[in-house]
């Protein structure tokens, strides 16, 4: 093939040119596949432009807090209020459900409790049973996918019994599968008893479906009036302002303001991030290929000339050249996809996202795709088909062309370099984010504490349960709590005796040990203890930032406080951070129970989680022998709210790798054109007397230059890029000049390493041979 012999003799130009192409049109495809999969979350959902969430908003203190629940009056009462609402319905979050059917056990199939409006909302297919099964006291509709897995099929899980907890339920209904690219996902719907329904508190996720040729923002603004007269009766009182807010399904994902969702939620930022890596690494692939044939332009001008001088147009040549690169392009294409299917099932491992393959024929994907091939090919063949193809024949011939490719290569390199610089600098910026953030003294230990998550025979013989851990080698001390520790709170009020406006505060409810398992630090005051039920009911712990909420100067231990009615200021610990850490500490209570939901056991350094969990396994046998433990760590709660900002060093890191990759090997087919060009010259300042370590500082400098200028201009970019990312932590770290000389240094010291193996072997060559060659 013609493109074939155009390469003979630069083979290295070929495939430096499939290389880089074929690995940055893999990467990018790949991104753009993840941002295709996000901007579509929530897409599948039938009328998804119709259906809209309600959020609560807390105002105080100047500060907003979205909170993605609403009160039961927002389903009773506003659809009666709101004409252009079709349908509406409210979910209780549930979580994950462990369930038991006959004599065997499943775990974490993710549940929610709801009413048969869920049906109506998000057009709820059934295979089998109605909607109205939602309704029945004690009723659950399972997805296809767990009725073969539970029962052995469909048509064997009608009205068959299960039981969560000691409680039993009737599956009443068969239904599809739930789309996988939704931001909540479930395999089990509870009816929705008549105890929660009546809770008068902010506790339901709450979702409404517009009618057809309603306007969407009219009914929104109608929901948001009427729910925001709602909360300010029942926040009568509070120190603030309440007030409701909507969004759109499809935004919930990607522009939510609210702490949380009802499954997963990403950012509008990370997609823009990983769009512009793609971009950034599509382009350096796409300038390397230029770079190379702007290097291979002049050899190919006597071919121009001569073929012009047998007749060719500048059409036809302009032709010969897309050919060309449209086959170049389109080999690096199919290496491309090859290396996106082998890395693709790796790639949400990295990212910690799902990724649905069935994108892979959205037509949005596919469009972007064939957009891409059409752009590296027009891109790289601008070059030759615009520049090199309209030289006059007689100037080719003559040899009176002078090119100004050395700059335009030079342009091409130093924006390569600048890329990259920008991209290690700003994955520094990240690191060092990391670290400040792990380095902030917790306020509590969270090491070798397991949360149990007890069924209600267990919560009965807490006390035998209590007892037998107790006595068991390497289990230090057992306790209660209605709260994660390093999770989510409970919304509450306090104020000072005789004020009639209370203040948000968050809480959490523990029982007596909690606090000295967990090391939380004393200010004043001392924790809840055993056996004082009397005093501990009547008495609380806060937080310092608690205290400087409510004015209060030390000593503050028997102050008396209204919350829940009069209760006495026991202890006050330092402030921990029991929310996120990139964010100051926020007012906390520590109330007491007796009993609470969740058991706490702390174990000795010696022990290992599979002998914990083996031990805890076998003191519950003893009392329920149908439960099976499925605990948490409360290190890996702490870990995990780290878990975004690996995510982003994760793609930053492989990022820079594969630009420095990209761009040096482009660096080093364009170093060893222009030296094998110029041994006559270094052949002729070797026989003048230059050493090779001279020659070599020469060729060396001629690249460090460029990288140099890079850096220049990379370091404004990249200060202004981390400290615009930095603004969105209150708790953030200080940018010094290291984060900005560190990648200067390593692109040099990576540029000289590629480079200097072409420059030796051409110094050891017999100059007196080069010059007669």
């Amino acid at each position: 093939m013609n493109v074939l012999r155009s390469y003979k003799r630069s083979r290295l130009f070929l495939f430096v040119n499939i290389t880089g192409l074929a690995i940055g049109l893999a990467t990018s495809i790949m991104l753009l596949l993840f941002v295709v999969n996000e901007l579509s979350i929530d897409k599948s959902i039938p009328d998804n432009d119709r259906i809209i969430s309600l959020n609560t908003v807390m105002e105080a203190n100047g500060e907003a807090n979205t909170i993605p629940i609403a009160t039961r009056r927002a389903l009773t009462d506003i659809p009666q209020r709101v004409p252009g609402i079709e349908a509406a319905t409210q979910i209780y979050f549930v979580g994950e459900s462990d369930i038991k059917y006959e004599n065997e056990n499943f775990q974490n199939i993710p549940s929610h409790m709801t009413e048969s409006g869920f049906c109506d909302v998000f057009g709820i297919e059934f295979i089998d049973g109605n909607k109205e099964a939602l309704d029945i006291p004690n009723s659950v509709v399972i997805t296809e996918k767990y009725a073969n897995i539970i029962f052995g099929g469909i048509n064997k899980a009608m009205n068959k019994v299960i039981k969560m907890d000691v409680t039993e339920y009737t599956v009443r209904g068969v239904i599809k599968g739930w789309p996988q690219n939704t931001h909540f996902s479930f395999d089990l719907l509870i009816s929705m008893n008549n105890d929660i329904k009546s809770w008068p508190s902010i506790e339901f996720f709450t979702f409404y479906k517009i009618k057809k040729g309603v306007s969407v923002d009219e009914t929104r603004t109608a929901v948001e009036k009427e729910y925001t007269e709602l909360t300010s009766e029942f926040l009568k009182g509070f120190d603030g302002k309440g007030y409701g807010v909507t969004e759109k399904l499809a935004d919930i994902y990607l522009y939510t303001k609210a702490t949380n969702t009802l499954g997963k939620k990403s950012s509008i930022s990370f997609v823009w991030l990983l769009s512009a890596i793609a971009v950034f690494i599509l382009l350096l692939a796409i300038t390397n290929f230029i770079n190379l044939f702007i290097a291979q332009g002049e050899t190919r001008m006597l071919e121009i000339g001569v073929r012009k001088s047998n007749g060719a147009s500048i059409k036809d040549i302009s032709k010969l050249f897309l050919s060309e690169i449209f086959f170049v392009v389109l080999i690096s294409f199919i290496i491309g996809f090859g290396l996106l299917l082998l890395f693709t099932p790796y790639f949400p491992e990295l990212i910690d996202r799902d990724i649905d393959l069935a994108q892979l024929y959205n037509p949005v994907f596919i469009i972007s795709v064939v957009f891409v091939f059409v752009l590296t090919v027009f891109l790289s063949a601008s070059y030759p088909t615009l520049y090199l193809a309209r030289f006059n024949t007689l100037e080719i011939l003559a040899n009176r062309i002078l090119f100004s490719k050395r700059r335009l290569t030079s342009v091409i390199i130093v924006f390569q370099s600048i890329i990259s610089i920008v991209i290690i600098s700003f994955i520094l910026v990240v690191n060092m984010q990391t670290n400040y953030l792990k380095d902030l003294p917790l306020g509590y230990n969270p090491k070798n504490v397991l949360v149990l998550y007890i069924n209600s025979s267990l919560h009965k013989e807490y006390g035998t349960l209590k007892q037998e851990l107790e006595k068991q080698t390497g289990i230090l001390r057992v306790a209660m709590s209605d709260h994660t520790f390093g999770m989510g709170t409970s919304g509450q009020g306090i104020s000072l005796l005789g004020q009639t406006i209370s203040q948000s505060i968050s809480e959490y409810r523990i029982t007596d040990g909690i606090c000295e398992m967990l090391e939380l630090q004393l200010v004043e005051g001392e924790f809840y203890k055993e056996n004082e039920e009397g005093k501990n009911s009547k008495s609380i712990i806060l937080n310092e930032a608690a205290i400087r909420m409510l004015g209060l100067q030390y000593p503050v231990v028997g102050t008396v406080v209204d919350y829940k009615g009069q209760k006495e200021i026991r202890g006050v610990v330092k402030d921990f951070y029991y929310n996120k850490l990139e964010n100051p500490i926020t007012p906390i209570i520590l109330t007491y129970r007796e009993h609470a939901g969740s058991v706490y056991i702390k174990y000795a350094d010696n022990m290992n989680r599979l002998d914990v969990q083996t031990i805890i396994q076998n003191v519950t046998k003893k009392i329920d022998a149908a439960y099976m433990i499925n605990p948490a760590w409360l290190e890996d709660i702490y870990k995990g709210k780290f878990k975004n900002l690996e995510i982003q060093s994760r793609i930053l890191l492989l990022a820079s790798f594969l630009s420095v990759f990209i761009s040096m090997l482009g660096l080093l087919a364009i170093h060893a054109f222009n030296t094998i060009r110029r041994k006559k010259e270094l052949s002729i300042r070797r026989v003048n007397g230059a050493s090779k370590q001279n020659i070599f500082n020469l060729l060396s400098f001629d690249i460090l230059k460029w990288v140099l200028i890079a850096g220049i201009i990379a370091i404004p970019i990249a200060f202004f890029l981390s400290t615009n990312w930095l603004e969105n932590y209150a708790n953030r770290t200080s940018v010094n000049w290291i984060v900005f000389a560190l990648p200067i240094l390593l692109q040099c010291i990576i540029a000289i390493a590629v480079t200097s193996g072409i420059s030796i072997k051409v110094l050891n060559e017999n100059p007196v041979a080069s010059l007669k060659n």
